[in-house]
């Protein structure tokens, strides 16, 4: 199991000073988390004994997690590790213990008062195995904690229930303490390899002209199997007989390709470890590799364009046999609806941007997935499959839209006939075209309905709001493009995964970085940098980061002076 099953999605990547403009190395990164306002990152600049590093943190730690320091500058994207694993317990309620390789064993029961306004305490227990925190029924939702630790369950009998087997052994101050000092990539490596979790992929660039990638985290050594599926707990299949060290996690330094990129694909085919069987699907990091493997002279324009790049490769897969479904439904005389819409879908310069014929598009698809599944699932789980495949996995419709035989394509529905991959398009283009016509009844520009809205924390009360909340911002891109703003697949099509930061590097020449956040910097409604950034940033904007004391001094609007 993951660390997140709604993981957050990110680019980063450093391209070798040989191919640069300035000759020194061009890192990014811009990690794609859930919309947040406030935002998630706090940018600041520390100069301290020993220290003078630049980036974001969140508030009210000491450290910069993404940025650099006047030697080094480093970004991360997230691997989704397969670092937890469940067990299916055997336990006895009234006894307070479970079966184990034969024997009963106690469970560790830690008594919590969990404090209620107004009320009295509310008593609690956590219940521990070998294997972890028990944390719900078999057979009930995972969300719903196991019936017997609420105060009115009568504790009787013997259950099955799930525990959840994760072991974190790191100390994420002292890394990025570490990391913030890191002078070289002896320094930096040393530094991450203390970062347990979550397990990122790092980008490094230094100004000695070195590049390099290093992934971190504390992954298991199974006895047994992948942990894919719950283990038996009674039996002892699947334990944990320690941890793979951080030093023999994949790196590179200073490639013969000149570049690194990842975006949350599959790191290294050849790594023979488990790091995990559900990577994202590879169009974005494709579109890079595509843009870096042949550019020389990268200056950091080029880089912002390649930031915020929406080329669609994935709908360009999705379409790619479009013109024999056309030639064929001519054929037959069939829905000219659906044809029309099929013909304007194949002459789509597939760009993610802000027209219309995006949204057309995205529409498609959506009653593609719909058509070509949901008859075998039925809703319920169509829906759960759904929301994890279309969020830019490399399964589903991705796994298959090239493969007119496969056996999905089918609608079980229908006895009378077996259903082509021709036939699924066209059903689907039918269905597009009704929904167009129904939803939107006019012009319905991919920018307003993929459209981001700000919502504060507080903004559900009603008086708050209108004060606190900001949006919609009109947004381009969509899951699998490099300018990546992702919707939530069951409640489409507006934007809710977006890019939380972006920066880009000349390495070295560090009064030139340039970074953006989507709001901004501060989280006082009344403030005028409460969202003064968000123009910018949605239109593939930036502001310069200024680094250098003569920089800084001639940047600085306002100055706070703290007297003891």
């Amino acid at each position: 199991m993951t660390e997140s099953a709604r993981r957050g999605n990110s680019n980063n990547w450093v391209i070798s000073g040989r191919r640069t403009a300035s000759g020194r190395p061009l890192l990014a990164n811009d990690p794609h988390l859930q919309v947040e306002l406030p935002g998630v990152w706090y940018e600041f600049h520390l100069v301290a004994a020993g220290l003078n590093v630049a980036g974001v943190s969140i508030p009210g730690t000491p450290f910069v997690v993404l940025g650099h320091n006047a030697a080094i500058a480093w970004g991360m994207t997230n691997t989704g590790a397969d670092v937890q694993d469940l067990f299916i317990e055997r336990i006895d309620v009234a006894r307070r213990r479970y079966f184990y390789r034969g024997q009963w064993q106690p469970v560790a029961v830690t008594a919590i008062d969990i404090p209620v306004r107004g009320e009295p305490p509310q008593k609690f227990e956590v219940w521990r195995t070998r294997h972890g925190v028990v944390f719900a029924d078999v057979g009930l939702e995972w969300e719903d904690a196991p019936q017997w630790l609420t105060p009115s369950a009568e504790r009787s009998g013997e259950r099955r229930a799930f525990a959840l087997k994760w072991d974190i052994n790191g100390e994420t101050a002292g890394a990025f303490e570490a990391l913030n000092r890191a002078g070289g990539w002896d320094a930096f490596t040393r530094a991450i390899e203390r970062f347990a979790a979550p397990s990122q992929n790092f980008v490094y660039a230094d100004v000695e002209g070195n590049i390099g990638y290093a992934m971190s985290g504390v992954l298991p050594v199974r006895s047994t199997g992948v942990g894919m599926f719950p283990s038996d707990g009674p039996s002892g299949e699947g334990e944990w007989s320690g941890t793979i060290a951080p030093s023999l996690l994949p790196r590179v330094f200073n490639p013969a390709s000149g570049y690194i990129t990842s975006s949350n694909n599959q790191i290294d085919r050849k790594w023979t470890g488990l790091i995990t069987r559900d990577w994202a699907a590879p169009y974005r990091t494709s579109r890079l590799n595509q843009a870096m493997s042949d550019a020389t002279q990268v200056d950091l324009p080029k880089a912002a364009e390649w930031q915020n790049d929406v080329t669609g490769l994935a709908p360009a897969d999705v379409l790619s046999s479009v013109p024999a479904v056309i030639a064929l439904a001519e054929k037959r005389s069939a829905d000219v609806t659906a044809i029309d819409l099929l013909r304007q879908l194949n002459d789509w310069d597939k760009r993610v941007d802000g027209r219309g014929i995006v949204t057309l598009y995205h529409l498609f698809e959506d009653q593609l997935w719909r058509r070509t599944f949901a008859d075998e699932m039925g809703e319920p789980l169509f829906d759960k499959f759904y929301e994890w495949a279309g969020a830019e996995r490399p399964a589903g419709l991705y796994a298959i839209v090239n493969d007119p035989q496969s056996k999905w394509w089918d609608d079980i529905g229908t006895l009378d006939r077996r259903e082509t991959r021709a036939d699924i398009y066209m059903l689907a283009a039918a269905d597009a075209a009704r929904r167009y016509a129904e939803e939107f009844r006019r012009s319905a520009p991919w920018s307003d309905v993929h459209a981001v809205n700000f919502h504060h924390a507080l903004g559900d009360v009603a008086v708050l709001g209108w004060f606190l909340d900001r949006g919609p911002s009109p947004m381009m891109g969509d899951t699998t493009t490099v300018m990546r703003v992702s919707y939530n697949r069951l409640k489409p099509f507006a934007g809710y995964e977006v890019p939380s930061w972006r920066e880009l590097f000349d390495v070295g020449a560090w009064d030139d970085s340039r970074v953006v956040l989507p709001a901004g910097q501060s989280g006082h409604p009344l403030s005028p940098y409460y969202f003064d950034q968000n123009e910018m940033w949605r239109l593939g904007q930036y502001r310069p980061q200024p680094f250098s004391r003569a920089a800084v001094d001639k940047a600085r609007a306002h100055r706070l002076l703290l007297l003891p």
